[in-house]
């Protein structure tokens, strides 16, 4: 229900309802649409997520929570028996409580509205901390998602549009309770790193171009003081002419007799 009148988004595709939970019964339950940003479980430095673009706001039920969870557990023991090289991983068979959804989102970016599904597999079911450590590889996940697009769209009754590892990490908070704004989304995480990498890019070309300056001016320097210190420059040193003239006038003075 919303201001007295029932929540219609879930039938039109507009979202997920509030009431609904995502890995209920668990150490990770928590509301779908709230998950990503206020689940203390989640924030662990280093954890690794997979970002499901869809190109349109999931309508979460509790009935398409439960399949969701049931299917990607059913995929990834398909994929990793005939297909992927689970076993360097240590990969064993998962089931439902395997599956951890991080949060269902509904954003607008550019007029356009597209949901994001957040995902993992745990390698322990005993864990109470989702971190590297305890997580299937993102890129073991992301191959088998990617592998069955076709079956997840008709599962959600959404089309996929990109499939993205995001990294979540460690915020500073009290006793595991965080606040509303601690929590980064991947968005702006991304622009951080696409920011701090332009940076990057841009000190590196000033520095080279302030090293070649350096380089040009000390060459040139040499050039003009060898052009500077050559014969053909200077010329003859009027000096010592001079010198010898008034020696040669010196002497004529001393001896006059010499003189004819």
């Amino acid at each position: 229900m919303v201001n007295g009148f029932p929540d219609l988004r879930k039938f039109f595709g507009g979202g997920s309802s509030d009431d609904v939970i995502c890995n209920p019964n668990s150490t990770f339950s928590c509301p779908c649409e709230k998950c990503w940003e206020t689940s203390k479980p989640f924030v662990k430095n280093g954890s690794e997520w997979l970002a499901v673009e869809f190109q349109k706001c999931l309508p979460m039920t509790k009935n398409l929570e439960k399949q969701l969870r049931e299917k990607i557990a059913s995929w990834l023991n398909e994929e990793c028996a005939f297909v992927l090289n689970c076993r360097i991983f240590s990969l064993q068979s998962f089931t439902q409580k395997n599956v951890i959804i991080g949060g269902n989102e509904c954003q607008n970016e550019n007029d356009k509205t597209k949901g994001v599904l957040y995902l993992t597999v745990l390698l322990n079911l005993n864990e109470t901390k989702i971190y590297e450590a305890t997580q299937v590889p993102a890129t073991i996940l992301g191959s088998v998602i990617q592998a069955r697009e076709h079956l997840l769209s008709s599962l959600v009754a959404a089309d996929m549009d990109s499939v993205v590892i995001v990294e979540r990490v460690d915020y500073p908070f009290n006793d595991y309770e965080l606040q509303s704004n601690s929590a980064v989304s991947p968005k702006k995480l991304l622009q951080l790193t696409s920011f701090a990498f332009a940076s990057m890019i841009i000190s590196f070309i000033a520095t080279f171009c302030l090293i070649c300056s350096c380089f040009c001016c000390f060459v040139g320097r040499i050039q003009w003081s060898s052009f500077g210190s050559s014969k053909w420059f200077n010329g003859t040193n009027p000096k010592k002419k001079k010198i010898k003239t008034n020696v040669e006038l010196k002497a004529l003075k001393s001896n006059p007799e010499s003189v004819s």
